[in-house]
C-alpha cells in the first residue's frame, strides 16, 4: 500500500502518530492522579486540513447555569456520563480526496510492526475534524432517534419535551454528558447507553461529581458548584528564582511572559466557571502583561495564593418556584 501511495504521489495521506502519556488529575479534590496513555494522530499534517469543517461548539457557562437552575426547579435527577474513546464511536470517516492512513508507533497498534500503516476509518484524537465529527454523530442520534431538540440558545444543550412539558435536558461537553430529567428522560438515556459505550456514569449527590473542571454537589434542591480541585492542583503561581525576585523593576523575559500567560489563563477560567473573585485580577493582569515587571509577578502570585486559601468558595443554585421566575 505504501508503494501504491508513493506511485500515486499521495504519501502525504499517511499521517505520523505518537503516544501521549501523562498523569491525569483526579476526579475530585485530593484524589490521586492516574496514568493515562492516548494514541494521537498528527492532524496538523492532514492534507485535507484546509477543506475540513473543524469548528465544534462547547456549552457556555451562562447556559449551563440556566440548565442547572431549570433542573433544580423541576426536581430532576442529575447524572454525569463519561463516554469511552468517544471519537472512535463516531460515524465512519469520509474524505472526498481519498482514504487517509496513519503509521504505527510505539506499539500503538497490536499486531502491526513499527512503521506499518493502517487506514483511518473513524475519528481519532489529533484529527482536526474529530471533535466535530463525534459531536455530529451524538447530536444526530439524540435528535433523530431519541426525539430531543437543540436549544435555540445553545447548540450544546438538547431538550426533551412531551405531554408534561419539559422532561429532560442534556448538556454536551465533548465526551462528557450532563443529564437531567424524569422517568421519560431516563428511558431515553438507557437507549443512549446501549448505543454508545460509557466509561462511567455517576449520579450527582453530596459527594460530588466532576464535570469539565467543576465539581457538582447536590444537597436536596440546591446544586453547589466549586472549582476546588482546579484551584488547588492546577492553578499555579509564576515561578521566580531567588536572584530574579530581587530584580523587582526589571521587565519580564519572553519565557516569563509565557508563564504569566498560563497563570492568567487559569485565573480567567476559574473566574468564569465558578470562582468570580478571580475575574477582576485575570482581566487586570492580562491587560498589562507586555509591560509587566518582576514586582507585578509578586502581586499576581499573591492573587493565586489568596484563591488557594479560599478554594472552598462555591456557587449555589437553589430551587425557585416556577411561578416566581422572572
Amino acid at each position: 500500500m505504501q508503494k501504491e501511495l508513493k506511485g500515486a504521489g499521495q504519501v502525504n495521506r499517511i499521517l505520523p502518530t505518537r503516544m501521549v502519556r501523562r498523569y491525569k488529575p483526579g476526579d475530585g479534590p485530593g484524589a490521586p492522579r492516574t496514568k493515562k496513555s492516548r494514541f494521537c494522530i498528527r492532524g496538523d499534517r492532514d492534507p485535507d486540513i484546509a477543506d475540513l469543517t473543524r469548528f465544534a461548539p462547547t456549552v457556555t457557562t451562562s447556559n449551563l447555569q440556566v440548565l442547572i437552575q431549570a433542573a433544580m426547579n423541576k426536581g430532576f435527577k442529575g447524572l454525569v456520563g463519561d463516554l469511552k474513546a468517544a471519537f472512535t464511536q463516531s460515524l465512519p470517516l469520509f474524505r472526498s480526496a481519498g482514504k487517509l492512513y496513519c503509521r504505527s508507533c510505539d506499539g500503538s497498534m497490536p499486531g502491526l510492526q513499527e512503521g506499518q500503516i493502517a487506514e483511518i476509518v473513524l475519528g481519532c484524537d489529533g484529527l482536526c475534524d474529530a471533535l466535530m465529527h463525534w459531536r455530529k454523530t451524538l447530536v444526530q442520534f439524540l435528535t433523530s432517534e431519541l426525539g430531543y431538540r437543540q436549544s435555540c440558545l445553545d447548540p450544546c444543550t438538547l431538550l426533551l419535551h412531551g405531554p408534561q412539558g419539559l422532561h429532560g435536558m442534556d448538556a454536551v461537553e465533548i465526551d462528557y454528558l450532563l443529564m437531567f430529567g424524569d422517568e421519560m428522560h431516563d428511558s431515553k438515556m438507557a437507549v443512549l447507553q446501549k448505543k454508545f459505550t460509557f466509561g462511567k456514569i455517576q449520579e450527582i449527590n453530596g459527594e460530588g461529581v466532576s464535570f469539565n473542571g467543576r465539581r457538582l454537589r447536590r444537597f436536596g434542591d440546591t446544586m453547589v458548584i466549586d472549582m476546588k480541585a482546579f484551584v488547588e492542583e492546577l492553578l499555579n503561581p509564576v515561578p521566580l528564582s531567588k536572584e530574579r525576585a530581587k530584580q523587582k523593576q526589571e521587565r519580564l523575559t519572553d519565557e516569563e511572559i509565557s508563564e504569566v500567560r498560563k497563570t492568567c489563563g487559569s485565573l480567567n477560567w476559574a473566574g468564569r466557571e465558578g470562582h468570580p473573585d478571580a475575574a477582576a485580577a485575570a482581566s487586570l493582569f492580562a491587560s498589562m502583561m507586555v509591560e509587566m515587571k518582576v514586582s507585578d509577578v509578586f502581586e499576581l502570585n499573591r492573587v493565586v495564593d489568596r484563591l488557594k486559601e479560599s478554594s472552598d468558595l462555591a456557587l449555589q443554585i437553589q430551587r425557585i418556584e416556577e411561578k416566581n421566575v422572572r
